[in-house]
């Protein structure tokens, strides 16, 4: 947390450029990032009604998020640009990973499944069992099933070789798998086009205090990517952007980032669960509309 706020310091929005084609977002997008736009009673902002998608307590609500930010799926599956140009974003990995189980189920094409191999360094004891460390999604680690089909898109966790576009957050196309070795295609920046055999390698998780024993997985250093972590977005500019909160984001500027990856609101769409009323609460009396918790400290943008 001290480093997110150190790196984060003398941020200062003033101008938003992926959405200048869209003065009233790119506007809107500033006095969120600013934590300028108003707020009602439960210090909630209203959300555009034209990015949300209406929530009527059914499962489906996502299933609609889905469709509208990969619609046609099966027809385009091949197509290079449209894999690449959309993603849902999460706060959370466990939400994320459920996404992208549901998305790769439905991607057409023979499933390959990859298992890590997991350890606990200095464990003579077997205190910590494969089987227990298997069920462990550390931040930035690959998950220990690893499942995937020929076209899917993936991104890379570690910089492996930045000179050649192998950097953490390098999103890619997978285009062939053999038992310890994934083919696959770099899709943007400078290395688009470019293809790289990827091999197992042993990763540990980048918070050392994570666990109270060093934790050690051999798996390809991917993730799937049709949906990702706000956080891990970071950076990215994608074409059509899709926003899932089961629950508010939870850390400074995380709205922000997950609403400004595109350049439009038409590109932008948005599910928001509300939170179910308690009898011990005071119900807050809302108009029409999604509202949402957006967090700033705004002591980390003053200079």
């Amino acid at each position: 947390m001290s480093y997110l706020w150190n790196s984060m310091r003398h941020l200062k929005l003033v101008h938003n450029m992926r959405a200048k084609s869209d003065p009233w977002f790119a506007e809107y997008l500033l006095r969120i990032g600013g934590g300028l736009e108003e707020a009602n009673g439960d210090g909630e902002i209203r959300l555009p009604d034209e990015i949300c998608i209406p929530h009527t307590r059914e499962d489906s609500d996502l299933d609609t998020l889905i469709d509208c930010i990969f619609p046609a799926l099966n027809a385009n599956m091949s197509n290079k640009s449209y894999i690449t140009s959309r993603a849902i974003l999460s706060p959370r990995n466990d939400w994320v990973d459920m996404i992208n189980m549901k998305m790769i189920s439905r991607f057409q094409g023979n499933e390959m499944v990859y298992h890590s191999f997991d350890s606990a360094v200095d464990d003579p004891h077997n205190y910590c069992p494969s089987e227990f460390l298997n069920t462990l999604t550390p931040n930035g680690l690959p998950p220990h099933v690893l499942k995937l089909k020929i076209g899917c898109p993936v991104i890379l966790l570690r910089n492996i070789d930045p000179a050649g576009g192998l950097c953490n957050g390098t999103r890619l196309v997978v285009r062939g798998f053999q038992r310890n070795i994934i083919d696959a295609e770099i899709m943007v920046g400078d290395h688009a086009g470019k293809r790289i055999f990827l091999p197992r390698i042993p990763l540990c998780p980048s918070d050392d205090e994570m666990f109270p024993f060093q934790f050690k997985r051999k798996q390809f250093p991917i993730r799937l990517s049709f949906a990702m972590t706000i956080n891990k977005a970071q950076g990215q500019t994608l074409l059509n952007v899709g926003v899932y909160l089961p629950e508010p984001v939870f850390s400074h500027g995380q709205l922000y980032v997950a609403l400004s990856r595109a350049t439009a609101r038409s590109n932008n769409r948005i599910l928001v669960i509300p939170p179910s009323d308690k009898k011990d609460k005071k119900k807050t009396t809302k108009t029409n509309g999604a509202y949402t918790k957006n967090i700033v400290y705004k002591e980390v943008l003053t200079p």
